[in-house]
């Protein structure tokens, strides 16, 4: 599922801005909006969620944060992801994407992000209903209605279902997302328009697991090969049980779960919005929500490949765990961890209060942002396992020959399930966090020529609960699960945000701009999920840019340089021993920093057509970052980061006449590290897409859109286990699995009014 296409990347730190949205002043200045736009594009990546937007910082597992009407839909995304809790429905009023700047002062959060705000019916009835498909056999169907009541009185009704098979076939379910939405929403309108007050509900049940991991060749030049019979793209990978065996992290109890179950989401939540016009041109806006979520994760991690040729067949042999008559399998063997967060309740409690006030020249916004946050008994519960390099992989059993009791023996203490080292990665926490925030902006147009917009965000931010660290587990009576005493945790921290951009109008078309900023964000109690202590600090993200703009109506055009830092990123990384196979977490702290150029254009030569351009060169570098696993310690600073590229462009036409539109959208990455120590690198990529949509009245709309226009096959992100890879030479020609491309998907559309 798509959840908004967003077409601006926004580029080292705040990005570039929307170009083809610009505003006149009084004066006659045009100056670009401090806004980024969207677009019609696909996620090259997936289609369960937003499109990553990159900053010159590292790739987090949140992706892009997303809101609903002011409050995020997910607190801890590593508790619970916004994919379980939002899509894009066809219920929203508006869905805009919002700069790294907006973000951290409105959300305390350091990325870019996508907000959206959910119809709430107004005086004249209206509906919209659509269906999706693609040539994989999606199902997404969309049926929304609002309008009015009588006597000020108005409803919103929105239905939502999604039916993903994804682009292979997997036999863990025949479907790997199914998403099911609800909402509903009744208002009242009072005081001659001039104030309403309203409630809404949400039901969101979500199961998804995310399969985009395959086997390949992996060759010296960064580019990598099919294995015979697997086509990257059309491998399901992930084990094809539907069920798995694992020990529960908070019973000790040997249990079969159901993957699709168990770590998918239910989520209830209920709103209370509305706002107020005051005299003198005061305006409040406010949203209280109360959040309850059942929800979980699956996620199987994967480490080095071995082949059955490596070993003596009369020593050494491998099994299918399922098959009763003892099958031999010889080929290659991918080792992995299976890791599944059962189901656990996360209960929220937040609210977004501004007060707006345009006095002469300013546009003045005072806010209050307080959230609380629930997470009840977290666990995670792990194992190790062997599978088939194969579509839809069995799993499978090592096992060696005793000389003594001539017999064949499991490896590793696998039981016959061919699993084993039960939850050696264990994670557990239990507790709350709170945040209450104080956030205000101005823009403020000084003269004719000078405008400067600026802000500031205060938090508080503390967390309270249970860990279980590795010295309690070692005393336990039992490692396999929380079977001793746990340990409190608790931390506060002070979060202090600013930013400033100054826009310098030399004439009516062109002028200057300089921007900075300055974060600070604490971690979050699941930092302490695993067994090692992560030494939580506080980030701080300093960033600087200058730069020139154009407005045309032919182009439009802005150009700058900007540096960004960031200190002290949590991370709980996944390592495996290349000697055993056995895989571990291990939290640690470190430092990026980037430097680069961006320009973005938006080019109208003629009537119908637009063309976006963008072009960016960076240097995004660790700045710190050392470790220690299996006793070794390894200094990454000075590598670039992992799954960013150097240079990126994209190149966006679109063209439309009468009742056609036809688009298409190219975007370009130079070669990107693969792992961290960068001895592994993808090579460079296009990512194509394009569209074509018929108007065949006001209410009826068709559209065609296309993933992978140029049916490309590669990799990109990184590579499974190659954390610790130093030497990327002992890896060439050899298999290996990790990300890869969408493979080529045709997507059909059909839009109604009514």
């Amino acid at each position: 599922m798509k959840y908004v296409f967003l077409c601006s990347l926004l580029v080292v730190a705040s990005g570039a801005y929307a170009q083809n949205k610009t505003g006149k002043g009084n004066d006659g200045y045009i100056v670009p909006k401090q806004e980024t736009a969207s677009n019609v594009m696909l996620n090259a990546s997936s289609d369960d969620g937003p499109r990553s937007i990159n900053v010159g910082l590292p790739l987090g597992t949140k992706g892009t944060t997303v809101s609903e009407n002011g409050l995020l839909v997910s607190y801890d995304p590593e508790a619970q992801k916004p994919s379980q809790a939002w899509r894009s429905d066809g219920s929203f009023s508006k869905v805009s994407s919002l700069s790294l700047l907006q973000t951290a002062i409105q959300y305390g959060e350091i990325c870019a992000s996508v907000a959206s705000y959910t119809e709430t019916g107004g005086d004249k009835f209206k509906g919209n209903a659509s269906f999706t498909t693609n040539s994989f056999g999606l199902l997404r169907g969309n049926i929304t209605l609002n309008g009015p009541i009588k006597s000020g009185w108005y409803y919103a009704f929105n239905g939502f279902i999604n039916l993903d098979p994804s682009n292979a076939r997997s036999d863990l379910s025949r479907f790997l997302d199914k998403t099911y939405i609800l909402k509903g929403s009744i208002k009242k309108v009072y005081n001659g328009g001039k104030g309403e007050i309203g409630l809404r509900l949400k039901y969101d049940n979500s199961q998804n697991v995310i399969d985009l991991k395959t086997p390949y060749f992996y060759r010296s030049d960064g580019t990598v090969d099919a294995l015979p019979g697997l086509k990257i793209g059309d491998v399901a990978y992930s084990p094809r049980y539907s069920d798995i065996t694992i020990v529960d992290p908070l019973t000790g109890e040997k249990k079969t779960e159901n993957v699709m179950k168990a770590s998918g989401a239910e989520t209830f939540s209920l709103e209370l919005f509305g706002k107020n016009a005051f005299a003198k041109g005061y305006n409040l806006n406010y949203v209280l929500r109360y959040n309850h979520a059942n929800s979980g994760m699956y996620s199987p991690n994967f480490n080095d490949i071995i082949s059955t040729s490596n070993y003596d067949a009369a020593k050494t042999r491998f099994i299918y765990a399922d098959a009763a008559n003892e099958q031999v399998y010889t080929g290659y063997v991918q080792r992995g961890m299976g890791s599944i967060m059962p189901k656990s309740i996360k209960q929220m409690v937040q609210a977004r209060i501004e007060l707006t006030k345009n006095f002469g020249t300013h546009k003045m916004v005072l806010g209050f942002n307080p959230q609380y946050y629930r997470a009840d008994h977290v666990n995670r519960a792990t194992f190790s396992y062997l599978q088939e390099v194969a579509n839809n992989p069995r799993q499978l059993i090592q096992q060696t020959w005793n000389e003594t009791t001539m017999a064949w023996e499991n490896a590793n203490n696998a039981d016959e399930h061919g699993q084993w080292n039960y939850n050696g990665a264990m994670q557990y926490y239990d507790g709350h966090e709170t945040k209450v925030a104080l956030y205000f902006s101005d823009n403020w147009d000084i003269s004719r020529k000078f405008n400067l917009e600026y802000g500031f965000r205060l938090e508080n931010h503390n967390f309270s609960g249970n860990w279980y660290p590795s010295a309690l587990r070692s005393e336990a009576p039992s490692r396999t699960w929380v079977s001793g005493s746990t340990e409190k945790v608790s931390r506060n921290f002070f979060n202090k945000d600013i930013y400033a951009i100054l826009t310098y109008k030399i004439t009516r078309t062109w002028g200057v701009l300089a921007e900075g900023s300055y974060f600070e964000k604490g971690g979050n109690l699941s930092a302490y999920s695993g067994a090692d202590d992560p030494k939580l600090k506080q980030s701080h993200t300093p960033y600087i840019a200058g730069g020139i703009y154009f407005n045309h109506p032919l182009v439009s055009l802005i150009s700058k340089v900007s540096k960004i830092e960031m200190s002290n990123i949590g991370v709980n990384g996944t390592f495996n021993n290349e000697e055993t196979g056995e895989s571990m977490k291990q939290s640690f702290n470190y430092d990026v920093k980037t430097l680069g150029w961006t320009t973005d254009a938006i080019i109208k030569p003629f009537k119908g057509f637009n063309l976006h351009l963008l072009l960016t060169i960076q240097n995004p570098q660790y700045k710190k970052f050392e470790f220690e696993v299996y006793g070794k310690k390894y200094d990454y600073a000075g590598k670039t980061l992992r799954s960013i590229s150097k240079t990126l462009i994209e190149i966006d036409p679109s063209y439309a006449w009468s009742k056609f539109k036809i688009w298409a959208s190219a975007r370009y990455f130079s070669k990107e590290a693969a792992n961290y120590p960068n001895s592994i690198y993808f090579a460079s990529r296009w990512e194509t897409f394009a569209g074509f949509d018929y108007k065949y009245n006001k209410n009826i709309n068709f559209s065609i859109n296309v993933v992978n226009l140029l049916n490309q096959t590669g990799a990109q992100g990184t590579v499974s286990g190659g954390n610790t890879i130093m030497d990327g030479s002992k890896y060439y020609d050899r298999v290996l699995s990790g990300t890869y491309i969408r493979p080529f998907t045709v997507e059909f559309k059909t839009s109604v009014k009514f």
